[in-house]
């Protein structure tokens, strides 16, 4: 039987803006726009479900249309969703730019709802609806606030679970050294 993951982190709607040509500040110029699932602790959800992996997912969504298709996509890609948080307000997202030769120019994250949710994020560890202690991988995003990571870090249904941190950049990474 294989062992299944555990995915604490953001979850949120990738807005991916594609230049056609060189960019240099001011400039408006054409270019391709797409929106997807996103967020560390979603994109490694979705590659271990890819991959025929069993994996429950952890995050904060909004309770807007946004965190509503979200939801489904999480759904479609055969992720569990037992420990997902529907609250108030927006549904996080993440806006980048990328130059014509696909590298990163610029990008916001905003993950308020996520920072919004602090602790609460967790719930699904203390109410039952998550199978508790935890036999398998616990995999978290290093994005998380801080006292979101001390606690999952230190909770004692997690105790016995195998650990991947991944920190996402290099700032993140920083965190940890």
């Amino acid at each position: 039987m294989q062992q299944p993951f555990l995915v604490i982190g953001a979850a949120h709607w990738d807005i991916v803006a594609h230049a056609a040509a060189p960019l240099c500040p001011g400039a408006d110029i054409p270019g391709r726009i797409d929106r997807r699932p996103g967020g560390v602790a979603l994109n490694l959800a979705l590659g271990l479900a890819a991959a025929g992996q069993p994996v429950e997912l952890v995050v904060a969504l909004g309770s807007d249309s946004a965190g509503d298709a979200l939801a489904a996509a999480i759904d479609a890609a055969g992720i569990g969703r037992r420990g997902l948080l529907r609250q108030p307000g927006a549904t996080d997202a993440y806006v980048a730019i990328e130059t014509d030769a696909g590298a990163l120019h610029a990008a916001v994250a905003d993950c308020a709802g996520l920072e919004r949710a602090g602790l609460g994020v967790l719930a699904a560890l203390e109410d039952g609806r998550l199978p508790m202690p935890w036999r398998g991988t616990l995999v978290l995003d290093g994005n998380l606030p801080l006292p979101v990571l001390d606690r999952a870090l230190s909770h004692p249904r997690l105790a016995g679970a195998r650990l991947a941190l991944v920190p996402a950049s290099p700032t993140t990474a920083a965190r940890f050294t």
